[in-house]
């Protein structure tokens, strides 16, 4: 449960083994959650510009649990620039999940990454932001790519495209897997890191790091 995972540096459950960035492990089902996207977003889960005045914490940054995130940028299905910084200073927790189109357990997590996970605990303050380092043929993730997986799975998050691939930083490894979720708090804290699919309790374990 979660007091248990918030004792381990990451669990590691069934997921596609990243490789140099390559290793295509199937596309995955055809089906797809959008049904759940296109309800609108109550007013308080919809992101607007960063707080004047907000500064993100300083380093030093890490990937181990209890260490600060560092911030980057990239650029969002419509190719405007989106931070973390400003993502985290709009909410009181961030899931930060990263993956690639090639990888079956992504595409599970984000069939209900949206109405299972934000859309159950954005009106507490959650965020989520998704970054595809590459497509379903192992090619670097592109717009294109990014609006087709958005529409395909009806996200009203911020998705973003890694083509250089800035946030493999994060991982452990090359020979991590993914998907890599993070658990940011207010303060840019990681108070839980995962690799795989994420357990089924936890959109009960994000509970116990919202606001009441």
């Amino acid at each position: 449960m979660l007091r248990k995972m918030k004792n381990q540096s990451a669990k590691v459950i069934a997921s596609c083994v990243l490789v140099s960035w390559g290793g295509a492990c199937g596309s995955g089902s055809n089906s797809s959650n959008s049904d759940a996207g296109n309800a609108p977003l109550p007013a308080e889960c919809v992101l607007g510009d960063t707080p004047v005045g907000a500064q993100y914490p300083a380093g030093p940054y890490g990937i181990e649990l209890g260490d600060t995130l560092e911030d980057f940028e990239l650029e969002n299905c419509d190719g405007e620039k989106v931070s973390f910084s400003s993502i985290l200073a709009q909410s009181e927790l961030v899931l930060f999940n990263i993956g690639a189109g090639w990888c079956e357990p992504c595409i599970e997590e984000t069939k209900t990454l949206d109405s299972e996970i934000f859309r159950d605990h954005c009106e507490r303050g959650l965020q989520v932001v998704q970054v595809l380092f590459q497509d379903e043929q192992s090619r670097p993730a592109t717009k294109l790519f990014c609006k087709e997986w958005q529409s395909r799975f009806g996200l009203s998050f911020p998705v973003l495209v890694d083509p250089t691939f800035q946030t493999s930083k994060y991982f452990d490894s090359v020979s991590a897997q993914t998907p890599q979720n993070f658990l940011v708090s207010k303060d840019g804290t990681i108070v839980f890191k995962e690799t795989g699919t994420p357990a089924a309790d936890l959109p009960q374990g994000i509970d116990e790091f919202l606001p009441q």
